[in-house]
C-alpha cells in the first residue's frame, strides 16, 4: 500500500465509513490520478495526526514528538511513545519521509 493511500485511510477511519465505501477509497486510490491535485488535500501535518490517532487508538499508547533529538538530517522527527498513564517513554521513534 502507497504512503498516498494510507494516508487516505488515516484520515477516512475516525469517519466509520463501511467496508464497501473504504474499499470503493482504495479502488479510487489505485486508479489514474494526479498526485500535485491531490497532495494539496493531504498536506503532512494532517496527515501525522491521522497516523498518530491511529497508531495510539490500535496500540494504548501516547505518541509525542521530542524536539532537540540529534538526528541524520534536519527534516528527520523523534517522537516519544509512551504508555497512556506514564511520561517515561517505553520506546522512541525516528520519523524520516524522505528517500535520502
Amino acid at each position: 500500500m502507497s504512503f498516498k493511500c494510507l494516508s487516505l485511510f488515516l484520515l477516512l477511519f475516525p469517519i466509520h465509513l463501511n467496508f464497501q465505501q473504504l474499499f470503493s477509497v482504495f479502488c479510487v486510490c489505485y486508479s489514474s490520478y494526479n498526485e500535485k491535485q491531490i497532495r494539496e488535500y493531504f498536506p503532512l501535518p494532517r496527515v501525522l495526526t491521522g497516523l498518530f490517532t491511529f497508531c495510539e487508538k490500535l496500540f494504548g499508547v501516547q505518541i509525542q514528538e521530542r524536539k532537540g533529538v540529534s538526528t541524520w538530517h534536519p527534516d528527520v522527527q523523534y517522537f516519544d511513545i509512551l504508555e497512556p498513564d506514564s511520561t517515561e517513554p517505553v520506546a522512541g521513534l525516528y520519523f524520516d519521509l524522505y528517500a535520502r
